[in-house]
């Protein structure tokens, strides 16, 4: 996908479609993270990691919930999987 939007971005399509893959492509590079298979912001992001740092499980989770407007479970199996992936207990 990146590859992609970068041959947009240097291409000779219009200046609207160029400026739309720019965006799309800053937004793929720099502003959004994974969390098992969803993706949420840089910030909520961030105050995942720092909650798990701080072992504040709970609060991790409920900055999931917020951001993704998920469930319970769904967000609680999402924050383990992701403490599993990075080591985290």
């Amino acid at each position: 996908m990146i590859e992609f939007l970068k041959r947009v971005v240097l291409s000779n399509a219009s200046r609207e479609i160029r400026e739309d893959a720019l965006e799309r492509l800053l937004t793929e590079v720099k502003g959004a993270r994974k969390v098992g298979t969803y993706e949420v912001s840089v910030s909520c992001f961030n105050e995942i990691i720092a909650s798990l740092q701080a072992k504040k499980k709970i609060h991790a989770i409920k900055a999931f919930r917020e951001e993704t407007k998920e469930g319970l479970l769904e967000s609680k199996n999402a924050v383990e999987a992701f403490m599993a992936e990075r080591g985290y207990r």
